[in-house]
């Protein structure tokens, strides 16, 4: 319901700053929360943050060895779906 950006905490993903505005916004702890994203670097950042992770890999590209896996992997959102019920 509502559209959060990172001009409010004047810096960018994967800072903590950006993903414990966020929580703080949504009133929400860490473990209420699964950042979905196609970037390993944003997932990586929330992974940092205590958040779980869910990637689209959008066609099954590789994950990057340099980042931790994600929590949760999916293809399309809607196999992510799946996943998440």
């Amino acid at each position: 319901d509502r559209v959060l950006g990172v001009d409010a905490v004047a810096s960018f993903k994967p800072d903590p700053k950006v993903y414990a505005y966020a929580l703080a916004q949504l009133d929400a702890r860490p473990s209420d929360v699964t950042l979905i994203a196609t970037h390993p670097f944003d997932l990586a950042g929330a992974a940092d943050a205590g958040i779980a992770t869910a990637w689209v890999t959008h066609g099954g590209r590789g994950w990057p060895a340099v980042f931790p896996p994600p929590d949760f992997r999916a293809q399309t959102l809607l196999e992510l779906a799946r996943a998440l019920v």
